[in-house]
């Protein structure tokens, strides 16, 4: 459903992702964090949003993880300068919190 021709659909399959990972207390497999990534390249901002929200949660519950932390850099970092305003500061309050999250 991550790539469902809906935003409304693709959106909520990044939800449904972040959720399952989250109750199951399970890393994200590979082609999950694919599909993420993708999302933070969707041309709907409401996607590039919630995909950044959702390896953002997933990073907050597991920051060891390599993985996520490979997404995490290479998917939300060019967002911090992405032309939607939103989305631009979607990526740099993420950006800003794992810095403080690092620093404490």
């Amino acid at each position: 459903r991550c790539v469902d021709e809906r935003p409304a659909v693709r959106r909520a399959a990044l939800q449904a992702i972040e959720a399952w990972t989250r109750a199951s207390g399970m890393s994200p497999s590979g082609a999950q964090l694919k599909l993420i990534a993708r999302g933070c390249a969707d041309v709907s901002p409401a996607i590039r949003k919630q995909a950044t929200r959702s390896l953002w949660s997933m990073l907050q519950a597991e920051p060891q993880s390599a993985a996520l932390q490979a997404a995490w850099t290479s998917a939300i970092l060019p967002l911090a300068a992405d032309s939607e305003a939103t989305v631009g500061d979607a990526g740099r309050e993420t950006a800003a919190a794992a810095c403080r999250r690092r620093i404490q």
